[in-house]
Formats: C-alpha cells, sequence, structure tokens
C-alpha cells in the first residue's frame, strides 16, 4: 500500500505505543510482585544502610536504586513506571532515527519501530518493576550509538566502555553485551592493529569470565551444574526430577566445575545442548497458549526469513555482525546454564533482530558502506 508523503509516520507510531503502554497498564497494572520482591527487599536494607544480601545484586543496582529512591520520597511506584515507560519512548525515537540514516525510508522506519510496538511481550515489562525494562531500552539506545560510531577515536573507545559498565550494573546479562561488543570490535574494525584488538579481546575476556566466576560464588545458591543434574532445558524446570548420573570431579566450583563437567560427559552435554537451542530459538513454551506460541514464533520465524533475505542482498552489515555476535553470546550461555521462562534472553535481541530484518528492504545497496545522504524526517 502506497501512502502519501505527507503521511505523518512518527505521530502514527507515538499514537501506536501510547495505545499499548495504556492498554497494559489498564489491563495488568503495576506488577510488584515475583522477581520484584527480591529488588524491593534489597531496596529496604539500601534505605536502611544496610549492606546487599549478596554481592550479586550490585548488578541489578540501577533498579535498586531507583526504588529505594520512590521508597524514599514516598512517591509509590507509578513516577517509576512512568520512567520506564519514557525511556522506553526514547529508545523507539532511536530505533526510528536509527533504521531511517541507514535505509533512507520513513516508511521502512516505521515499519521497523511499529514491530517493536507491537511485540507484547517485549513491551508488557514496562509494567513490571523488573530490571528489563530499563535494560531493554539501554540497549536499543546503545546499539544504536554503538553501529554509528566511524571511527574508533580514544573519545569514542572510552564512552563504549563506559556505556558497557553502566549496562552491567542495570543487570547481569549486561556482561553479555560488553562480551559481544569485544568479538565485534574485533570481527569489524579491520583497520585497527591485531596489536590492539587481541589484547583488548583477552584482557576483556578475562574480566568478564572473572566476573560471573565471582556471581557463581555468591551464596545465592547459584549451581551451575544444577541445570544439567536435573535436565533444566528451561530454568527451574527440571526434565528429570530424581536426578541424572552424570561423572563429575569433587573439589570444583564456579565455571571450573562447568568445565569438569563438558569434558566428563560430552554426550550429555551435546544432548542438552540441542536441546537448549531448540528452546532458544523456537521460543516455545508448554505453558502458554496455543495462540501464544503461535504469535510468537510467526513473528520471530518471519524476522529470521527477513534477516535471510537482508544477508542475500546487503552481505554482513555492522549491525548484522554484532547482532550475530550477541545472538551467539546469549546462545552459549543458554546451552551451558538453561533458557528463560519467558523467552527474556531471546526477548533483549529483539530490537537489533528488527534493524537486520529492515535491511531486507529498500534499495539494494552495491557495498555494505553507508551513504552519506540522510531522508529528512517529519517535524
Amino acid at each position: 500500500m502506497r501512502l502519501p508523503s505527507s503521511f505523518p509516520y512518527r505521530t502514527v507510531l507515538f499514537a501506536s505505543w501510547l495505545i499499548v503502554q495504556v492498554t497494559m497498564l489498564l489491563f495488568s497494572g503495576i506488577n510488584a510482585g515475583g522477581e520484584s520482591e527480591r529488588f524491593i527487599r534489597e531496596a529496604d536494607l539500601l534505605t536502611k544502610g544496610e549492606s546487599f544480601t549478596s554481592p550479586a545484586f550490585y548488578l541489578y543496582l540501577v533498579q535498586i536504586l531507583l526504588i529505594a529512591i520512590v521508597h524514599t520520597t514516598g512517591a509509590g511506584y507509578t513516577p517509576l513506571i512512568v520512567l520506564q515507560m519514557l525511556l522506553n519512548l526514547y529508545a523507539l525515537h532511536s530505533l526510528y532515527k536509527f533504521i531511517l540514516r541507514r535505509r533512507k525510508s520513513r516508511k521502512i522506519a516505521f515499519f521497523g519501530g511499529m514491530l517493536l510496538v507491537t511485540c507484547i511481550p517485549y513491551q508488557l515489562y514496562n509494567t513490571f518493576l523488573y530490571t528489563e525494562s530499563i535494560f531493554f531500552s539501554l540497549v536499543i539506545i546503545y546499539t544504536t550509538i554503538l553501529l554509528q560510531v566511524k571511527k574508533w577515536t580514544l573519545q569514542n573507545i572510552l564512552m563504549i566502555v563506559l556505556w558497557m559498565i553502566a549496562l552491567c550494573f542495570v543487570r547481569p546479562t549486561g556482561l553479555f553485551l560488553a562480551f559481544a561488543t569485544l568479538i565485534y570490535f574485533v570481527m569489524h574494525l579491520r583497520k585497527v592493529s591485531w596489536l590492539i584488538k587481541l589484547p583488548a579481546l583477552f584482557f576483556g575476556t578475562g574480566i568478564i569470565l572473572y566476573t560471573i566466576h565471582l556471581v557463581l560464588q555468591t551464596g545465592r545458591g547459584i549451581d551451575p551444574l544444577t541445570p544439567f543434574l536435573y535436565e533444566h532445558i528451561i530454568c527451574d524446570v527440571p526434565g528429570k526430577k530424581e536426578g541424572t548420573e552424570l561423572f563429575l570431579e569433587d573439589g570444583n566450583n564456579g565455571l571450573a566445575a562447568l568445565l569438569n563437567y563438558v569434558l566428563n560427559n560430552p554426550e550429555h552435554f551435546a544432548k542438552m545442548a540441542v536441546h537448549k537451542t531448540a528452546a532458544f530459538f523456537g521460543l516455545y513454551r508448554p505453558w502458554y497458549s496455543t495462540l501464544h506460541n503461535l504469535a510468537m514464533m510467526i513473528y520471530f520465524f518471519a524476522l529470521y526469513i527477513l534477516i535471510g533475505v537482508a544477508v542475500f542482498r546487503r552481505g554482513l552489515t555492522p549491525a548484522f555482525v554484532f547482532t550475530t555476535c550477541l545472538t551467539l553470546v546469549f546462545w552459549l550461555f543458554v546451552i551451558f546454564s538453561c533458557d528463560e521462562w519467558h523467552n527474556r534472553f531471546f526477548l533483549t535481541l529483539t530490537p537489533l533482530l528488527i534493524i537486520c530484518a529492515t535491511a531486507a528492504f529498500g534499495k539494494k545497496e552495491r557495498s555494505n558502506k553507508l551513504q552519506r545522504n540522510v531522508v529528512e524526517d517529519e517535524a
């Protein structure tokens, strides 16, 4: 369908976003239960000047601080939900502008924005006091900034490093963004000397793995072997309640215990990896309705197809390279642990997949170099 050149794309996009947010808020209200209760508890400890129950909660510091602020001021949770929604709106704006610059088409940018707005499982977290809403939004903003870096000056490198550090205090999966950025840095920046890239990769990887190792030893009951002993494809959903007989060596913990399991039980690990891969990319969850599962699979499988078309037409664009890096990191985490109950790991990738999918549209470029001309957006 051909729309008039004067069609108010951004206005319609904003109206659609507002309808979705208001509808979710009216039907589900503010959700302060479930995982939120942990952050509320830690926020109360913070306001009393006490220590967190575990050092691992420093990786959720942003959400805990925000909850502590609304507790201290007595403002209630409504301002925090409004903040999450406004940040989500700004992230949507960033996504729209980024696609507009890349595809030079308001229609394609509008299409990409609407894809994000209509992904209800993604948008639903705006009404929760979980870390996802802020994290999802910051991932979009960070990605659009990262992919627009043209020259890796010291200032730009410092900016990206600060972003990576900040994301790690929003949610532990911020470590995955940092790891994916390091891989992207090495794979994509061909003009940068390997004398710089390799030390940066090894140093960054070491810090990330050491941080993960520390998290596994925080005393929060995190046992890296539990998903394998009880065959958790989905976290906290045991496939075998009685456990599985595995060859394990005593005295190991953290990442060492996980490595020991993989080396001594390769067949079992491979079998579990296949099932976890299917759960991660297939998105099917037996506790959801058939309609929900069907909608999720149609939505994301359509993105897979569009991304395939985009790669065929445009090759390996920077957006595709970074998305692949981040997807790889999340997938590796899943096969070495378990997949999330509500697909939250995969939902993080949604805006990146949309960016890649929109590359299937528009004029075919003969090279991966971005043209300088940008379509002027409406006021």
